[in-house]
């Protein structure tokens, strides 16, 4: 399948064709990157790293808004051009709607609390993540604009579900 993917809504001149390839799991898609059986991959850096640092593949840019920390020479897509396009990976912890909000408090504090003690931020760092933990009602702000955004690329690329 071809792709016409509009990078920016404001920078159309980004526009790119790109071939989708499925691929049952990223080991598979970096095994053909390093064979030059494929030419790019978007991935997290969690999966290529090893590879990046032993030379195997070049990092072109970061896909989030800024630079990661494991790969402070490699540019994110804001400084290379495109300043609207950040598909970062995060993860987030929730609870069922209606979850008290002290049991809301205690969960974050104890997440935050851990994310940022040095053994798990040494972990996080080398496999290309930056623990941020801003706290339950800026995860719920970012989640619900992540709705939007990705709805409304959905939309213009006529997916339905």
């Amino acid at each position: 399948m071809s792709v016409s993917l509009p990078l920016s809504s404001r920078y159309r001149t980004h526009e790119i064709k790109l071939v989708h390839v499925p691929y049952p799991g990223s080991p598979q898609a970096v095994t053909d990157l390093v064979a030059g059986r494929v030419t790019m991959f978007f991935s997290p850096a969690s999966t290529v790293i090893g590879q990046i640092t032993a030379g195997k593949l070049k990092a072109l840019a970061t896909a989030a808004n800024r630079r990661a920390s494991a790969l402070p020479e490699v540019p994110s897509m804001a400084e290379a051009g495109m300043p609207d396009f950040d598909t970062s990976l995060w993860f987030g912890i929730m609870a069922p709607a209606g979850t008290p909000q002290a049991a809301i408090e205690k969960i974050a504090s104890a997440a935050e609390k851990a994310m940022h003690g040095p053994e798990a931020v040494e972990t996080l760092k080398k496999q290309g993540f930056d623990p941020l933990g801003e706290g339950p009602d800026a995860f719920g702000r970012y989640l619900r604009s992540e709705i939007s955004r990705w709805s409304e690329v959905a939309r213009r690329a006529g997916v339905r579900s």
